[in-house]
């Protein structure tokens, strides 16, 4: 892969950008709240925690708020001891800041959420996402979420292998030209010379194809959201695997254009697919039951 960029970075490490950002154990991103434009690493955050209402015959969410200053200006160790809560559903963190002193007109800093997501070590625990400019946390998905992924991978190998191409299923970053926003495809098809973006995500415009599994924490962005963006930067193809549905169908989209794809074939699981070309490739959706 060759390397077209270096993602810059703020001079001053002590202050970092934040849009929005939404944690959630199980996936539930549904909850995102506009933040202040601007945080410093020592000030206060407040995490608001949303909660199923257990009250007999009520049906809804509580929403407890905390306010809490960071442990030594981490604010991540906070996030992790928070993020395993028992009963917390979702969790959004605000914060209130003050404008970044290298900010300025003429020199624009990063988009917020970008430059929170470039802050994040290698070994940060939870899965970081970038979606319309905010900065989505996540678990891992759940093994059947995992498997269904791994077993795309290994029956598109045939047409891997005879195009020279290469395949990563939920463990890259693909960096979405234009927006910089940032997405971890549960599979994507890739040439070997992809260019990137630092040495740490793969550009958009390498991309042959991606598929998404739709989690039932995360329907909208998977069946409506990535779907949109994926077709923006013009990736040719994408695969929605939809295990939540009733009954489980498979969606192969394609012809990108204008911001949509312009070309859908609606299947349901169990039944055979036709992937169109590039990738050519007639797909046994029984695999995934």
């Amino acid at each position: 892969m060759v390397n077209r960029g270096t993602p810059s970075r703020s001079a001053q490490r002590d202050q970092i950008l934040v849009s929005s950002i939404s944690v959630s154990p199980t996936s539930n991103t549904s909850a995102l709240t506009t933040m202040s434009p601007f945080v410093r690493l020592s000030d206060p955050i407040q995490y608001s925690r949303v909660r199923p209402n257990r009250s007999r015959g009520h049906a809804g969410e509580n929403h407890d708020r905390m306010h809490v200053p960071p442990v030594n200006g981490d604010w991540m160790a906070h996030l992790e001891c928070l993020f395993g809560h028992e009963g917390t559903q979702s969790m959004v963190m605000t914060v209130q800041g003050r404008l970044p002193r290298h900010a300025s007109q003429e020199n624009p800093p990063l988009h917020p959420a970008r430059e929170l997501f470039e802050s994040l070590p290698s070994t940060f625990p939870l899965r970081a996402e970038i979606i319309d400019g905010n900065l989505i946390l996540s678990p891992s998905g759940t093994p059947q979420h995992a498997r269904i992924a791994r077993r795309l991978s290994r029956a598109l190998i045939p047409a891997e292998d005879a195009n020279g191409w290469e395949s990563f299923s939920g463990d890259v970053d693909i960096c979405i030209e234009g927006p910089r926003d940032t997405m971890i495809p549960d599979y994507c098809l890739v040439h070997t010379d992809a260019p990137l973006w630092g040495d740490r995500e793969i550009l958009s415009s390498g991309l042959i194809m991606v598929a998404e599994v739709v989690s039932p924490g995360s329907l909208e962005i998977d069946r409506i959201s990535k779907p949109r963006i994926y077709a923006g930067c013009g990736i040719p193809i994408m695969l929605l695997i939809d295990p939540v549905a009733s009954p489980p169908t498979v969606t192969v989209l394609s012809d990108p254009g204008d911001g949509a794809y312009r070309t859908m074939i609606h299947t349901e699981m169990g039944k055979p697919v036709h992937i169109p070309a590039p990738v050519d490739f007639e797909l046994d959706t029984s695999i995934f039951l």
